[in-house]
């Protein structure tokens, strides 16, 4: 996904993620920007909190303290990175589940 490369810092800043920090920052709806379909508006939702975590992540320092400390967000991240980059048909949904934790 764009957003994590971007918040890796191996890419350049998607649109979608950058309207996303504009509404997170002035607190501004989406369709502001002159965004209304709820397809694209989960999409941007999703690429701001990838890059949220993934920030969360890079600014922690030590990543495999804080891999141990936030497993589901660390499932997420790894999730998101193993995603194929091959665009889904107008009709297919992608939903990746968490798997169930073991005991």
């Amino acid at each position: 996904m764009a957003a994590l490369d971007y918040a890796e810092g191996r890419g350049h800043c998607p649109v979608l993620l950058e309207i996303g920090i504009l509404c997170d920052a002035y607190h501004t709806p989406p369709d502001h920007y002159g965004i209304d379909n709820p397809r694209t508006i989960r999409s941007m939702y999703k690429a701001l909190n990838v890059m949220q975590i993934a920030s969360y992540r890079k600014e922690s320092g030590d990543t495999v303290k804080w891999d141990k400390a936030n497993p589901t967000h660390s499932k997420f991240l790894k999730a998101i990175r193993q995603q194929s980059n091959t665009p889904l048909a107008p009709y297919e949904v992608e939903v990746i589940l968490p798997e169930r934790e073991k005991k």
